[in-house]
Parts: structure tokens; sequence; C-alpha cells
């Protein structure tokens, strides 16, 4: 039985851990795996320890070799190597999956207060699964169905780009007076226009210098099963999910591609965050992040997960910069708005 536990628990491993480099089109059930690699890691402490007491020293070899693996991809490398001093007016950016969903009237003198006009308020806030509203000279944040936020209440702007139709703006990101120019982009499935995402692009300005920001909110999962489950343990519902979640890793790994082909042609230093719907153990992560910098991954403390906002157990938010710029502080603040944690980041451009 322990043998047969142990073999299970290997495979389901080295299945997760492979997520990260198998496109989700071969194989596409590795990135169901990939969401609890972590808790296999911590599981195989405990074949270790039967194995010690039973003295199955070749046994102990083989998770040796595993155990190389989880310090490779667990240990952060990258935030011991020196980090230069932080500026003293940096560039803060925050992102934020955050719906809204209490009462305004509440939070302008609760959290919404102490997350955009504390002491280290963000010059630039991007949000998803919202949207501003431009109602004459005013702009409204909206989250359906029932809330209303006046956007200058704290100080901030945006622009309407010359693309959108109609007076809704959705993913927007807000700036402190210093966005000149916001642009709507989208993101299609491969097939067909059906699964669309929308996203933004400013351009904004910052110590004299111009820089990009992406605001992403990659393909979720349509179907489920916590939400609206009639059928149980049916065994279509639970065939009809596979197929779904088949089909969304699908979508989301095709969306990161033409996010990719995008970034690939920006002239200007920039950033690209969001809500990402993947791990840094998914196919998605390492392929957006390419030779970009993950400012949590750098410079973060901690755990650093986003989701859920009751019991943050896996970290899909993220912000990655280009070579133009230095990470000097990246967390996830407390904030009760959503089912998400927004990630704020502090920045500096490189060399200076």
């Amino acid at each position: 039985m322990f043998l047969t536990f142990d073999a299970v628990l290997i495979i389901l491993f080295i299945a997760g851990y492979a997520a990260r480099y198998v496109h989700p089109r071969h194989l596409w059930w590795l990135q169901l795996v990939a969401v609890v690699l972590p808790f296999l890691s911590m599981a195989l402490i405990v074949p270790v320890v039967v194995a010690a007491l039973l003295g199955k020293w070749k046994l102990l070899g083989v998770h040796a070799l595993l155990g190389v693996l989880v310090l490779i991809r667990f240990v952060p490398f990258d935030r011991i190597r020196p980090r230069t001093a932080a500026v003293s007016e940096p560039l803060t950016v925050m992102t934020y999956n955050g719906k809204f969903k209490d009462s305004i009237a509440a939070s302008r003198t609760g959290s919404a207060r102490d997350l955009l006009d504390g002491p280290n308020r963000p010059d630039l806030v991007a949000l998803q699964e919202t949207y501003v509203k431009f109602v004459g000279d005013q702009i409204q944040l909206y989250y359906p169905p029932d809330t209303t936020w006046f956007v200058d209440d704290f100080g901030y702007t945006t622009r309407r780009p010359e693309e959108l139709l109609g007076d809704r703006l959705y993913q927007p990101i807000l700036g402190r007076q210093n966005i000149e120019e916001l642009t709507l982009l989208w993101l299609y499935n491969e097939t067909s226009r059906e699964s669309a995402v929308s996203m933004t692009r400013v351009r904004f300005r910052w110590q004299g210098r111009e820089g990009a920001l992406y605001n992403v909110h990659l393909h979720s999962f349509n179907l489920k099963p916590w939400r609206g489950n009639k059928k149980g343990w049916h065994p279509q519902f639970w065939l009809e999910m596979l197929r779904a979640y088949r089909r969304d890793f699908r979508i989301r790994a095709y969306h990161a591609e033409q996010l990719s082909l995008l970034l690939a042609q920006e002239t200007l230093p920039f950033i690209v965050c969001g809500d990402f719907n993947s791990t840094p153990h998914h196919w998605v992560y390492r392929y957006l992040k390419g030779g970009l910098h993950d400012a949590f991954g750098e410079a973060g403390r901690g755990w650093g997960a986003t989701y859920h906002t009751r019991l943050p157990l896996v970290r899909i938010d993220f912000l990655f910069v280009s070579s133009a710029f230095q990470v000097h502080t990246a967390r996830v603040a407390a904030a009760a708005f959503s089912d998400h944690l927004p990630l704020v980041v502090t920045l500096g451009w490189r060399g200076e």
C-alpha cells in the first residue's frame, strides 16, 4: 500500500512539474495537476519519512532527486541576488481583480481609502472584471449590478480610447494625471471570436520618460463545479467539465501566444499585469514570462498567493516588466472587495 501511494504521488508530482513545459494542446490535463504542485511537493515528505524508517535507501535516492527538482522550482533564487537601493520616488503600480462588490458608500472610509489613497497609493491602477463608464465629464467605476464609484474621488483619471464603441471600458487603467493615451485591444480564440477577451494598453509618462502598461485578464474557466452544480457526482457532469477545462486551457494558451506577439512589437519599456488565471507552474506563465521580470518572483516576500481572498492558496495575478525597469518591492495587499487580492509593485528605471 505504501509503495502504491508513493508511486501515484511521484507520477502526479512529475505530471504537475512537467505542465510548465508542455503546451496545453498536448496532454492538457497536466495543467490541472499543476494547480496542486506545491501541495504535492509538501506531500512528498511523508514517503521520505516512511522510507527512512523502513530503511528503503534506493527509494530515498529517488526522492533525493525529486527534492532537487523541488528546490529548483520553489527556492526564490531571484530574490537572493543583490538589489539596487530603492528610489525616493518610485513608480507604484497596482493590479487588482477588484470587483468592488461591497457598498462603496461604506468603503470610501474603509479599505478603499487605505488601498487607493494611503501614503503609498499607486500611480497606475490596472483593474480587471469591472468597467468604467464615461458619463459626460465624469468617469464612473462599475461592478454590476449596483456599484458606482467616482474615479476622481481619489485623484485618478483615465482616457477614452478611440476604438471604444459605447460608453463602457472594461479592464480599465487609472492614473494620476500621467496617462497620455489608452488603446483597446482584443485577444481572440483561434477558431472563432466567441471567446474574445479585451485588454487595455496605456502610454504613460514618468520621470520624463515614456512607458507602456498592458492590463490583461486571460480567459477564465466557464464551468465551475462549485457553482450551480445540480448534477452532483453524475458522471456526465464531470465529463462535460473535463471537456470544458480542456477547451479553456487551450483558449488561454492561444490568448497568451497572441499577447506575446503584441509585446514583441512594443517599442516602449513596458509593464504587463493582470489576472492570468495561471499559476507559476503552468505553461502560460513560462511562455509569457520569457525574458521578462516577474515582480513578485524577484522582490516579493512570502507565499504571494492572490486567490482566494478567504484562503489565499494560489498566485494567479502577476506583474511582469521589461528589462528597462528595476523592481524594488512587491507585496500582496489586504483588501475585501473581491475574491482576489491586489498586487502592489514599486519600480524604478534600471541604471538610475
